[in-house]
């Protein structure tokens, strides 16, 4: 805000023609006014800012740096949206089947290794014990019409093999990733294969290999 300062000399100049008004009026003839000196050129102070409007500017500054933030930050995130790369494309049938073909391969080779293994009774007996108790809890809990059986368990040195049978494809499928994703007592990676077959109403069996168990 700023303040409007009267000149000393227009001061001058509006007293004396306040005083001649008044003495006319009053049937006063005034005397001769000595004409006064120049008065210096006005010097203008700054104009003061008073604390409310400092306040007011530093609010908006704040507020200011506040939206240029958020502009940056909606920038930031636009970007990475626009750099998300699209969902990948699904399988196609062919690439399934060579998916299923690769899978067969890897673990018909995990098999292998498995025969190939010694007998440590040591180990053996006890991990096989231990597998068949939990495979068995498991089966026990999963409806009369999906449930299957255990039909064996054998370990070697370092891995196991048990052999699941259930009553049809669709119960093989449904209940046989229960036995690869159980945590077990006895620590080893796991993987389970549905064996071909041509009729989805014959009973089919699920292989179950535990590999590269941990021992204490």
């Amino acid at each position: 805000m700023s303040l409007s300062l009267k000149s000393p000399w227009l001061a001058a100049i509006t007293t004396t023609t306040l005083v001649a008004g008044i003495a006319w009026s009053l049937g006063l003839t005034p005397g001769p006014t000595t004409p006064s000196a120049p008065a210096p050129e006005p010097v203008l102070a700054p104009s003061p800012v008073a604390p409310s409007a400092s306040a007011d500017s530093a609010r908006i500054r704040q507020l200011e740096q506040q939206v240029e933030q958020l502009a940056q930050r909606l920038g930031s995130e636009e970007a990475a949206r626009a750099n998300v790369p699209p969902p990948p494309m699904p399988p196609t049938p062919e690439e399934q089947v060579q998916r299923r073909e690769a899978g067969m391969e890897m673990f018909e080779m995990k098999v292998d290794a498995y025969q190939q293994e010694r007998l440590d009774a040591v180990w053996a007996d006890p991990a096989r014990k231990s597998l068949e108790t939990s495979m068995g809890t498991l089966l026990a809990s999963l409806p009369a019409e999906r449930r299957g059986n255990l039909l064996g368990v054998d370990c070697r040195t370092h891995s196991c093999m048990a052999t699941l049978e259930f009553p049809n494809f669709a119960a093989a499928k449904d209940q046989f990733p229960r036995f690869v994703e159980h945590i077990y007592d006895v620590p080893c990676g796991r993987t389970a294969v549905l064996d071909d077959t041509e009729d989805p109403a014959a009973p089919l069996k699920v292989r179950v290999l535990f590999d590269e168990c941990a021992r204490d």
